[in-house]
Parts: structure tokens; sequence; C-alpha cells
């Protein structure tokens, strides 16, 4: 679709120009919408209407606008999964992968998502969201929270979604994720966003992103840098038995190697 690929032009190059007050995503479901849903974060609401006003509002012809003073991220990502009429979604199964990008975007990615989205699987929902990372968050400083890597600017998520229990879905959307990752990968040179699982040898024992995954512990080099230390530290006295142990796990003090 040469028109979707004009409208992932226009994002990444709106994103790239994007001030530190500006995050959201934009969300391109395969043989589906396009959703941008761009976040004004400062305090002058009347400055963050005007550049959304400008800058947001002409990717091309809208089924819906209701970019709007909603005051609250927390009830964009809401809406967001709720949907327009508050119905939310059905259950449903999820293989994720993601991209973590350094610095601006390259307009070559858009003809890539675009190629990936045309070649989407029938009876799987296929996504890409790209949201944009950095801003005031990339300026706390590395020991100021756990996650000490806040260099990223963009973050690439491809999602593959059935709704059945099946081993043929599960696998046709693993490789329609896994190839997502990997081509871009060769546009961006980016890093696998740390808080998904490493893929296993096999893919049919990997679980990519999905929430009930097997998560390996986090490695001593990776997400939570020198802070590692001090916060397994933290982990044995409140959580000494790894109870909470998803996403890339922080293992209590004295319970091992955080070999990864």
């Amino acid at each position: 679709m040469p028109e979707r690929e004009a409208i992932w032009k226009h994002y990444i190059k709106a994103i790239n120009e994007a001030p530190d007050m500006c995050s959201g995503f934009f969300v391109n479901i395969a043989k589906g919408p396009a959703i941008a849903a761009p976040v004004w974060l400062g305090d002058d609401e009347k400055e963050g209407q005007e550049y959304m006003d400008k800058n947001m509002r002409n990717f091309g012809f809208a089924v819906a606008d209701d970019i709007n003073s909603l005051k609250s991220y927390h009830k964009v990502i809401q809406r967001y999964a709720s949907g327009p009429d508050g119905s939310g979604s059905e259950p449903a199964y999820v293989y994720v992968k993601g991209n973590l990008i350094m610095g601006k975007i390259s307009e070559e990615l858009a003809p890539v998502l675009t190629k990936l989205a045309d070649e989407a699987p029938s009876g799987i929902e296929c996504t890409h969201v790209m949201s944009l990372m950095g801003g005031q968050s990339s300026k706390v400083p590395l020991e100021g929270s756990a996650v000490a890597n806040r260099s990223g600017t963009f973050w690439i998520i491809s999602i593959g979604k059935w709704k059945k229990d099946s081993a043929e879905d599960r696998k046709t959307a693993a490789a329609w994720v896994r190839k997502s990752h990997e081509e871009i990968y060769k546009v961006t040179k980016s890093d696998e966003y740390a808080v998904l699982p490493a893929p296993n040898e096999s893919a049919d024992t990997d679980d990519g992103g999905s929430v009930n995954g097997v998560y390996k512990p986090a490695k001593e080099s990776g997400t939570y840098g020198n802070n590692l230390g001090r916060l397994r530290e933290i982990k044995a006295k409140y959580d000494p038995g790894n109870v909470f142990h998803l996403n890339e796990n922080i293992l209590p003090s004295g319970k091992g190697s955080q070999s990864g």
C-alpha cells in the first residue's frame, strides 16, 4: 500500500523532529487501520495543542480524529486498549519481539515496514507499533531508576496475535514476528528490547514476549547495568522467594548467577 508507506515516512519525519515533550506511539495493523496516538507531556496545554495541530493532523485521510486534551497519559493508553466504544478486545494469544533504536530513524524503514505488513499471513493479526522514547526520561541519571539504559529513542514492537490455541497459528505468528525483527534490525542496527526474553533455539518453545512466557535472568551487562547488584539486594529483602519473576528477572542476591 503506497499510501501506508507515505504515512510511515510522514510519521518518522515528525517524530525525528519532535521536541522532548512529545511522546506517543503509532500503530500499523496489517490489512487494518493505522492509529497515531501522540502524547504531549508538557505543562503548557496550548503549546501542546498547537504542536499536535501542526504536526499530527496531516498524515492523510483520517477515519477518526479525536486529538484533544485528555490530560492523562494513562487515559490515552486505556482508550487505545479498550477501543473507541469501550468494549475492549477478545482474549487472544500473542507473540512479541521489540527493537530498541538509538538515534534517529531512517525513512528507509518505511518501505520495509510496509512490505512486512503486505506479507502478513491471513488469520493472524499482525501489527507494528512504533513508540517514541527518550526525551525527558533520557535525562534521568543512570542510577536514578532500575533501568540503566535510557539512551534509546524509539521502540518498534512487532506483534502477532491469534485467537485460538493452535500450534499452527502460533508458528505462523512467530515466523512473521521474527522476520519483522530481523528486517527492522538490518535497517536500524537496533538492540533487542531487553524486557523481552531472548529467543530459544526452537520456535516451538520460544514464548516471545507473551505474558506467561518463561523469562531468563537479567545479564550482568544488560538492562539494569551497574544497578543490578543493588537491585539484587533489594530483591533479597522484599522478594527472597523470587515470586515476581517475569520480564528480565532480577534474582535475589545469593540465589545464583545472573548469567542470562
